[in-house]
């Protein structure tokens, strides 16, 4: 896949991983919170069910099939697909009997139906030993080369063969007009359509990744690594070790099955089609979609079970033994355990860690997107010691670095490593082409007011202990727009900080933008942050960093009323007056009428306000030396001023997470947000000490 090609991709798989990645569900279907309530309110939450409870596997199998596109009466079938109980589980927490009704009132009856029969059937021998178990690995590899040559002749040259050797068999093992199964329970003959076997055969893909890993495989004697369920010690100890689960061969089995189902079945209408038939057989479940999942290259390839075997003892081996063994041989390892089976993102990701810690950073960036490209078309992680969402922020921090080609030198540096950067993949973004050549962003995402030595080390301990927990839970403009974007208007250039409601993270973009071009390239670049993050409130103001603060006097009040906020202007230095200060805010708000005046940035408010900043001249140094260290690529230039090029760096967020801190919490929660002298005064004793600093903020 070329470079642009698979940038595209990536950004479209992120996109549809990020609401589940932010825990926003109602976005991806608006009753979905309420179904997962429900779920809740009927204990699939303290459910045991292999690596978690009923209800994360639950959630996750929706997920899956979300991310691989299925109709919503499938993803819907994954969310409730053991309500009633099933062949392979007893976790009936919707009685069969009496329940139906209830369930079909939540999902309904197109998806009723699917969960009904996907907990009657009997599963495992019909998706074992009926299909999966009457192919050898070799046979699936040669049929689905031959079906991708009749399904082209069919489409492009109406050329229809019934029989040829794969169509023979797939129709043998399930016939056009479906296949008898017994009722698990009653014994009862149920008809399941060719299309149902297909989506039981996509579910059981999703179910078996979520939930199998190294247990499993010592529960059932796997060591052939073809999961046959053969065998029968009981008395394995939960969870085991951890390992990886020897899954993967089954799985691009059943993968290639399900494939060879779905060009039958395209080919089977296709000619109909040309005969002059009907359109759509509902009979045969023909309005029910079959998506093809992207995992194993669009389900087209087998993975060997010795293969497999292999690679997951070589990345085992790679990742636990490697601070012992050595970077050259972890890389050694990784690298033929990727050759082995190259379907999995894990050893993509870690191999990316490898060679940043070498230095080799685009290699390094080249792993790190393969394997979280791996991860999310997956939907589940396949080493699952760490969860999806933790594996998913991991690699984008690995990706991250690499573009940025730098990497902690320190431990704490590695500690300190975060993300996520709600900006973060800004290349990849096609909204912002432009943007992405002109600002290599970096993020720093800083948990703050952490009162503890270790914290200390950092210097930008932001309130955020104060945010935490409140900005989520507001609702600070009309419609779905909640985010802020500070703007630090200097000479020569403008700091740009974003503050996320949902994140409650205040995040400082580097470099900042060049005031110096004409104000509408600098005004549509604005404007499209403020599209993509949902900006509602742009706060424009002249905050700045300083070592001395002698003096504070408040000079102006405001009314709310008039000015939409409230506060005093402060003098921090000795010799500055409050022209100095008004002459600060008259640039500011000479600043935004000239981007008003251009026309492009509309649908938020703006507002002005100023910070002061005391920084102690021991923990500025100290910071910058950390900095240095980590070589950090904004402090590895030889002419620099230590203090202007801090101030550049964090002006901005200073701002913006004081106005949130100071003004916007205890506006939304009903407080006086005028900050009296008082306050101010203890602020001033209980905050500056040698080694914390303290902030001064002005809402002028």
């Amino acid at each position: 896949m070329p470079g642009s090609q698979q940038n595209q991709y990536l950004h479209t798989l992120l996109a549809s991983a990020r609401p589940f990645l932010r825990g926003e569900l109602e976005t991806i279907d608006k009753n979905l919170p309420a179904l997962v309530s429900v779920l809740r309110s009927v204990g699939a939450g303290e459910c045991w069910h292999k690596h978690g409870s009923f209800l994360d596997h639950l959630v996750d199998i929706y997920r899956i099939l979300k991310i691989w596109k299925a109709p919503d009466c499938v993803c819907l079938c994954g969310l409730f697909h053991s309500a009633y109980s099933n062949s392979y589980v007893n976790l009936a927490i919707f009685d069969p009997n009496t329940g139906r009704e209830v369930v079909r009132g939540h999902v309904g009856e197109a998806a009723e139906r699917l969960i009904n029969l996907f907990c009657i059937v009997p599963r495992q021998p019909l998706i074992h030993e009926d299909l999966l178990f009457k192919y050898t690995d070799q046979e699936l590899v040669e049929h689905l080369k031959l079906s991708g040559i009749s399904l082209k002749n069919a489409k492009e040259r109406g050329i229809f063969d019934g029989y040829e050797a794969w169509r023979k068999k797939i129709r043998s093992l399930l016939p056009e007009n479906g296949t008898v199964v017994k009722h698990i329970k009653t014994g009862e003959d149920v008809l399941v359509s060719r299309r149902v076997v297909a989506v039981f055969l996509l579910m059981t893909i999703a179910d078996f990744s979520d939930q199998i890993f190294g247990f499993q495989d010592c529960l059932f004697d796997n060591s052939n690594g073809r999961l046959e369920f053969s065998g029968n010690s009981f008395s394995s100890l939960w969870p085991g070790d951890g390992k990886p689960g020897l899954w993967v061969n089954s799985l691009s089995r059943m993968g290639a099955i399900y494939s060879l189902i779905v060009r039958e079945e395209e080919i089977l209408i296709e000619e109909r089609k040309r005969g002059g038939g009907i359109g759509v057989d509902k009979d045969r479940d023909e309005d029910l979609e079959l998506v093809i999942p992207p995992v194993f290259e669009n389900c087209t390839r087998v993975l060997d079970a010795n293969d497999q075997i292999l690679a997951r003892d070589l990345y085992w081996e790679a990742v636990c033994e490697g601070s012992k063994t050595g970077l050259e041989k972890a890389e050694e390892l990784l690298l033929s355990s990727i050759e082995k089976n190259p379907f999995v993102g894990e050893p993509h990701v870690v191999l990316g860690q490898v060679y940043l810690t070498k230095g080799r950073f685009e290699e390094a960036e080249g792993e790190a997107e393969k394997g979280l490209m791996l991860i999310l078309e997956w939907g589940c992680p396949w080493d699952k010691r760490m969860s999806w969402e933790g594996w998913i922020a991991w690699a984008r921090v690995l990706c991250m670095k690499a573009k940025e080609k730098s990497w902690p030198q320190t431990s704490w540096g590695i500690l300190n490593l975060g993300l996520v950067n709600i900006l973060c993949f800004s290349a990849l973004e096609p909204s912002l082409p432009s943007l992405s050549l002109k600002m290599k962003i970096l993020v720093s995402l800083r948990y703050l007011m952490r009162r503890t030595v270790a914290s200390r080390r950092e210097l930008v301990c932001n309130p955020t202990s104060f945010i935490r927990g409140q900005l989520m839970h507001t609702n600070t403009a009309a419609g779905k727009r909640k985010n802020f974007l500070g703007l630090y208007v200097g000479t020569n250039h403008v700091g740009v900080s974003l503050c996320d409601a949902k994140s409650s993270a205040c995040i400082a973009l580097w470099p900042p933008l060049n005031r110096n071009k004409d104000m509408i390239t600098l005004a549509k670049e604005l404007k499209k942050l403020t599209e993509e993050h949902k900006v509602w409130l742009l706060v424009v103001g002249r905050p700045w960093i300083t070592e001395k603060c002698n003096r504070f006097e408040m000079v102006a009040k405001k009314s709310m009323e008039e000015h939409g906020i409230a506060g005093f202007v402060m003098c921090p230095v000795e010799g500055q007056d409050e022209n100095h200060s008004k002459d600060e805010v008259a640039m500011a708000e000479s600043f935004i009428k000239d981007l008003t005046n251009t026309g492009v940035l509309t649908g938020f408010k703006c507002i002005y306000y100023t910070a002061r900043v005391f920084v102690s001249p021991w923990t500025m140094k100290r910071k910058i030396q950390e900095l240095k260290l980590a070589r950090d690529p904004r402090f590895i230039f030889k002419d620099w001023t230590e203090l202007e090029d801090f101030h550049a760096m964090y002006a901005s967020e200073f701002m913006l997470m004081h106005y949130v801190r100071y003004f916007v919490i205890p506006f939304l929660e009903g407080v006086d947000c005028t900050i009296k002298r008082r306050t101010l005064s203890a602020i001033v004793e209980d905050e500056i000490s040698p080694n914390v600093y303290a902030f001064f903020l002005v809402p002028c």
